[in-house]
């Protein structure tokens, strides 16, 4: 092989190599952007979230948004503590269905959120969604007036007695099992209203 050749060969390789790692370096530069524009949309996403929830609370937020909470669907919080009362002998045919119908009448109600609430209807929420969501009702209620508050918090309890009673199908106090009976009482008291209603006695399911 001629000198003339090595070294043509020398600078074909010497080219190839600059031009994958200039590949690489464009690509790098790609996924950067990339990222830095989806870590701009979570930081948005996220802070409107706050604003719309009122909570700042970085953890519980960036839960909430990770399970797809966004502030168009921020009223389904009031509704996970049913939910979670639904799951706790397995959520049913009836259960599901009084969930949806419950919602779909309430008039602050979003579309988004009768399209999350049905992912979590067949999906239960995970434990650290839950707590999340206690922590962040926490602090909204614990923000209100005394009468804001009890009504906003009697309401959150009605709607987990009555997907409770819809798994037996009427509404008598056998309906809810025992329990049910008892994650309703830690969502009263968990939310800070001990005395807020009265619960049946435990009757069998």
């Amino acid at each position: 092989m001629t000198n003339t050749n090595a070294n043509d060969r020398a600078r074909l390789a010497e080219d190839d190599y600059f031009r994958r790692r200039d590949a690489e370096l464009t690509e790098h530069a790609r996924q950067a952007r990339e990222q830095a524009s989806t870590e701009g949309a979570l930081a948005r996403e996220t802070r409107e979230l706050a604003d719309a929830l009122g909570v700042h609370d970085a953890g519980s937020l960036g839960t909430l948004h990770a399970a797809g909470f966004r502030a168009g669907n921020s009223g389904l919080l009031d509704w996970l503590p049913a939910i979670d009362v639904a799951w706790v002998d397995h959520l049913d045919v009836r259960e599901r269905h009084e969930l949806r119908v419950l919602m779909a009448s309430d008039p602050r109600a979003e579309a988004r959120s009768l399209t999350l609430m049905t992912e979590f209807l067949f999906i239960p929420p995970s434990e650290s969604l839950m707590a999340a969501a206690r922590e962040v009702l926490r602090r909204q209620l614990a923000a209100m007036d005394p009468a804001a508050r009890r009504t906003r918090l009697t309401a959150i309890v009605e709607h987990s007695e009555a997907v409770a009673v819809a798994s037996g199908g009427v509404w008598i106090l056998g309906a809810v099992s025992g329990e049910e009976r008892r994650r309703i009482v830690a969502i009263r008291t968990g939310l800070g209203e001990p005395d807020l209603l009265a619960v049946p006695a435990e009757f069998p399911h």
